[in-house]
């Protein structure tokens, strides 16, 4: 099973990010920077900021993965923002197209470090390794198909976004990602409270 913890925004805050990409994809295509058809966006359902991606884990593991991150968490309830547009990776040919984390972002920091050192508790038994890149929290609105033009990071950068986006957070969710014709579906498996 691929799985990752991440936190989930609220329809209202799932709709506003939308729109935002909406208003994105008709700028790339109206700018000749991107076809219709050159990124696969995220429906809101699946639109999240991801704390850990674990990878592949075996089935008889998932269980214990369950149980680690599954007591409430020591992190207390906070609102998540999301602000600019940008574009991974950093250089060279457009890849992703995220909104940035404006508000939030030490808690989820906080999550990131915490969640990370339940994992690392489970040994190197494991069949996954905590990501070793610094974390950087994003909510990734679509992918490439094909790598994205130098004109893309210029269009997507300079992009106009209504105010902020926000949600509250009041729990992390272990989700597993299942393959479908439509892409990856995201299914909770276990949720952790965050401290009320």
């Amino acid at each position: 099973m691929r799985l990752f913890l991440g936190v989930e925004l609220d329809e209202t805050a799932r709709r506003a990010a939308r729109a935002m990409g909406d208003r994105l994809r008709r700028e790339l295509v109206k700018s000749g920077a991107a076809r219709e058809d050159d990124l696969k966006w995220l429906p809101p359902e699946a639109m999240h900021v991801t704390i850990h991606f674990l990878g592949v884990v075996d089935d008889a593991s998932v269980p214990v993965v369950r149980e680690v991150v599954g007591p409430a968490s020591e992190t207390p309830v906070f609102v998540l923002g999301l602000g600019g547009l940008g574009v991974f990776p950093p250089t060279g040919p457009a890849r992703v197209v995220w909104i940035d984390v404006t508000m939030g972002t030490e808690s989820l920091q906080r999550l990131h470090e915490e969640l990370g050192k339940r994992l690392r508790s489970l040994g190197l038994g494991m069949a996954f390794e905590t990501e070793q890149r610094p974390y950087r929290p994003h909510l990734t609105l679509g992918r490439f198909r094909r790598p994205g033009s130098a004109d893309v990071r210029r269009v997507v950068t300079s992009a106009r976004t209504t105010g902020p986006v926000e949600s509250r957070i009041d729990h992390v969710t272990l989700f597993e990602s299942r393959p479908s014709p439509d892409g990856q579906v995201y299914v909770a498996l276990e949720r952790t409270r965050l401290l009320a």
